[in-house]
């Protein structure tokens, strides 16, 4: 059995910093769970580890470009490969991210994919085209309320899916996912990062001022210049789709700051509560404690 450490907590909690301090403490390599770092050019706006600052190896950053697309079912397959060859190595396999329904399909199992009828998918494509996105969220609310609640009002790809699975299968998406195996052949400790609220906006605020600083406007216009669509998927993330209204003119520049605060902050707030209310057996730790890791490797430790 392979002994993972699987990191959790809200955005801008100090997630990655942890994963480092800890890898370097029990000789650990680090596989990102996180839906948006996948992607090439999106490095400000997804609070990436660049190459320059990375102490340990990192894996499944920078591994799509931002019109592919990498679903969760490739994440859990790539993710257990890369636990195994890791472990391999005698090295503990270390998960950190924020895409919270990753993590949970990779530790409770995830069914294997189900193909939809492209008719339905045509179908559901051109319904998006001609009244929006809002429109199919709105229909998913009626058919398949648990995993609207799950998934991001913009997350486009995964609102057509939960709606294209129902037209095709007459059942929701959200009780499909729910028949599902666990796999054996890991043993997964959960290590929550806990943040008091008004400390998390504090944090994330000051997270979102330096990304704008640093260029996270210069980024999304350099991504746009090299021909990508600004309605890609990769491009409706937090940030990224803010400063793309900005761009359009749709938005004002001073309207920035607080609108991807609130974004981020809204997203802080899914995230704990999916992780209170579908996580019941992780450890939560003070994030801003002097002795952390130690007290990581204390919780991860046999007992």
């Amino acid at each position: 059995m392979v002994d993972v450490v699987v990191i959790v907590g809200p955005t801008a909690a100090g997630k990655s910093i942890l994963a480092q301090r800890l890898a370097k403490k029990i000789d650990g390599e680090i596989i990102s769970a996180d839906a948006t770092q996948v992607y090439r050019l999106l490095n400000i706006g997804t609070a990436k580890v660049m190459p320059s600052e990375r102490i340990v190896p990192h894996y499944l950053i920078d591994i799509r470009d931002p019109d592919e697309q990498y679903s969760c079912g490739d994440f859990v397959r790539d993710a257990k490969n890369l636990c195994k060859k890791i472990a391999r190595k005698g090295k503990t396999p270390i998960i950190v991210g924020g895409t919270i329904f990753y993590i949970y399909a990779l530790v409770n199992g995830m069914p294997e994919e189900q193909e939809i009828d492209g008719r339905i998918k045509a179908f559901v494509e051109d319904v998006s085209r001609e009244y929006g996105l809002p429109f199919i969220y709105k229909w998913l609310k009626v058919c398949d309320e648990k995993w609207a609640e799950r998934i991001d009002k913009n997350d486009s790809y995964r609102i057509k899916r939960g709606f294209s699975f129902y037209l095709s299968r007459n059942i929701p998406y959200s009780s499909y996912l729910e028949c599902i195996k666990r796999d054996e052949d890991f043993s997964f400790h959960l290590i929550g990062l806990s943040v008091e609220r008004k400390k998390l906006d504090k944090m994330i605020e000051e997270r979102v001022e330096r990304m704008l600083k640093c260029g996270f406007v210069d980024e999304v216009e350099h991504i746009l210049s090299l021909g990508y669509s600004a309605s890609l998927p990769s491009l409706q993330s937090i940030g990224y789709k803010e400063i793309i209204m900005f761009l359009q003119g749709k938005i004002k520049k001073e309207e920035l700051f607080p609108r991807i605060c609130k974004a981020t902050k809204n997203l802080a707030k899914r995230q704990m509560t999916w992780l209170r209310n579908k996580f019941h057996n992780i450890t939560w730790l003070d994030a801003e404690a002097p002795d952390l890791v130690d007290k990581v490797v204390e919780a991860i430790s046999p007992r």
